[in-house]
């Protein structure tokens, strides 16, 4: 038996019986290259969910224990004395992702280890290996298969499990630091770019004491809030360059992450892994990056308000960091859809209610156990409630979803080759509809297709399909929907709850596993022939209102099912502006930086 661990064909043993790890091995768009082999899958270790839910409690207090190691490592050779806070916000994004990819692997590896002792299996070499420079470069390098060779081959060493190595060179590709050649960016937008941000940088008053940081919304909506501020609040526009993270040095400090202590086997393996795989940004760049934050930033402002910064926005990190130390206050804003009702534990949700010392959700704050959650309406939500269904139209807009197809991020919903499944529900529910109802769909699909060729799966099982071209934004097919068809619960589905345009909602609930806080409004949904556990039953339900969708929608079971969700886990409100300015203005208040700047 031999475990093929990549969809690398090169490093296979096609004379043998394959065991391939997950999914991720047998690529769709690569199935002639496997189809008709001798071969197995592993099977899925989290179709056991309650091994999964443990899995989720259990990386939490992986990612405590090593993140205090890490962080007084970090201090000691930094020689620096920052609170346990200062590094969970510079490091512990990056230590969420990797955590949870690499014990996934983990998993897999084990499981296979467990079922056939004697394994046979080829590594990648460690000459090949790379180290991300700070945090966006490690996750994109987590989606790929190259890194996920890596880490599945850094695994097997750290268990002591030998296996043949074997580089890439002979395939043509780079193998010293693994990295897809980038297009070049254009010199006079690159300093286009340099002189907008030292614009707006020299326009920000003494005054402009809150700064509003990747808000993951649209520019009209920041500057309306920038407006009714008096440009109290100001922009931060800022961003550390991959080439400005520094480069990796091999030395003591590095070789020293891989003696911090693990109290079990899998710490150990990540502990291991971490002088290969630890961003340059945290090491080697981290003193000159912080010279120029300090720099940069002599005085702190009284408020630093991110959504999505805290998990990508290295230089933000840095700046929110060591202005919390010397006493701003952080705020952290919700930034998808299944935060409060989805995914029963969400280690990043955890994270960023650490981090910060408010964190603002969409309606459900009365259902959370930490005090320091508020409500705050969101303002693209608010927008689109705005939306009203053009009915001279008869299209019906199903919107589906996609998977990281090698991030490997434990969390309740479908894991690894369940997300098959899901798709086979796609059309299991396509399938019960009639030609004349089947030719008014329009389905949109995830922007970026992350593995799995769902277009491709599609058209190959329904070749008359029509599938979206992502010429228009999401809001605008809505418009033009007599109906929308949601088959997964996240943002785009309350977006479509909170509009005038009818909705139906489908999924399975034991993939899709919400919170206990959020059954009963599920239920209400349920209730009223909006939601459905079963793709059959949502086709049928379909068929029963496709001809007069908006009376059904108006009805008062649906309304008041609808609306109550809306109220607790999508909140909207045409006047959010006014709110948005009112909790900034209190927070500031609340600053432990001087009013005098």
């Amino acid at each position: 038996m031999f475990m093929a661990m990549t969809s690398n064909r090169a490093f296979w043993a096609l004379d043998d019986e394959l065991l391939f790890l997950g999914p991720w091995c047998t690529r769709y768009d690569r199935r002639h290259e496997w189809d008709g082999l001798n071969y197995r899958m592993l099977p899925n270790p989290w179709d056991d969910r309650k091994r999964l839910d443990d899995a989720v409690h259990y990386i939490l207090q992986v990612q405590g224990h090593v993140m205090a190691e890490l962080g007084s490592y970090l201090n000691k050779i930094h020689e620096v004395s920052y609170s346990a806070r200062y590094w969970q916000i510079l490091v512990g994004f990056w230590l969420n992702y990797y955590t949870h990819t690499l014990y996934s692997r983990y998993v897999h590896i084990r499981s296979a280890l467990e079922l056939f002792p004697d394994i046979r299996t080829c590594s990648l070499d460690p000459e090949c290996w790379t180290t991300p420079r700070n945090t966006a470069e490690s996750v994109t390098f987590l989606d790929t298969d190259r890194y996920n060779l890596q880490l599945c081959s850094q695994v097997l060493r750290a268990l002591g499990h030998e296996t043949r190595m074997q580089t890439l060179k002979s395939l043509g590709e780079d193998a010293g630091n693994g990295r897809a050649p980038a297009g070049k960016i254009p010199p006079f937008l690159l300093l286009a770019g340099r002189y907008i941000r030292q614009g707006l940088n020299s326009l920000r008053s003494p005054k402009s004491d809150i700064v509003l940081c990747d808000l993951n919304f649209r520019t009209r909506y920041l500057w309306a809030i920038l407006r009714a501020t008096g440009f109290r609040a100001w922009p931060l526009i800022e961003n550390l360059s991959a080439e400005a993270c520094g480069e990796v040095k091999p030395g003591p400090h590095r070789s020293g992450l891989g003696q911090l202590f693990a109290r079990d086997e899998f710490e150990r393996v990540l502990v291991a892994t971490l002088p290969d795989n630890l961003p340059a940004l945290f090491l080697e760049g981290y003193a000159k990056a912080r010279r120029g934050c300090r720099t940069e930033w002599k005085t702190p402002p009284r408020l630093l308000v991110s959504s999505v910064g805290w998990m990508w926005n290295d230089y933000f990190k840095l700046v929110a960091a060591e202005c919390g130390e010397q006493g701003s206050r952080l705020v952290g804003i919700q930034h998808g859809g299944g935060y409060g009702f989805l995914w029963r534990t969400l280690a990043s949700e955890v994270l960023e209610q650490a981090i910060c010392d408010r964190w603002y959700a969409w309606g459900w704050s009365s259902l959370s156990a930490n005090r320091n959650v508020k409500d705050l309406p969101s303002p693209h939500l608010s927008q689109i409630g705005l939306t009203r269904s053009n009915f001279e139209t008869k299209q019906i807009l199903f919107v589906g979803t996609d998977r990281a197809l090698f991030l490997g991020y434990v969390v309740h919903c479908p894991m690894e080759a369940q997300f098959e499944q899901y798709l086979a529900w796609q059309l299991k529910f396509m399938a019960a509809l009639p030609d004349e109802v089947s030719k008014r769909l329009l389905v949109r699909l995830f922007p970026i297709d992350r593995g799995w060729n769902v277009a491709q799966r599609l058209k190959d099982a329904v070749p008359t399909i029509r599938i979206d071209d992502g010429s228009r934004t999401f809001e605008e097919r809505l418009k033009h929907s007599q109906l929308a068809v949601f088959d997964h619960p996240s943002t785009t589905c309350l977006e479509g709850l909170v509009s005038g345009v009818p909705c139906l909602l489908f999924w399975n609930p034991d993939h899709w596993e919400c919170r206990p806080s959020a059954v009963s409004y599920l239920n209400q949904l349920r209730r009223a022939g909006v939601l459905f556990h079963d793709p059959g039953a949502a086709s049928a339900q379909l068929l029963k209102i496709s001809e007069d969708p908006l009376t059904w929608w108006l009805s008062e079971p649906v309304r008041e099912a609808r609306e109550k969700f809306a109220e607790n886990f999508a909140f909207h409100s045409p006047r959010w502006v006014d709110s948005w300015v009112a909790e900034l203005k209190t927070e500031a208040t609340l600053s432990r930086v001087s009013a005098e700047r």
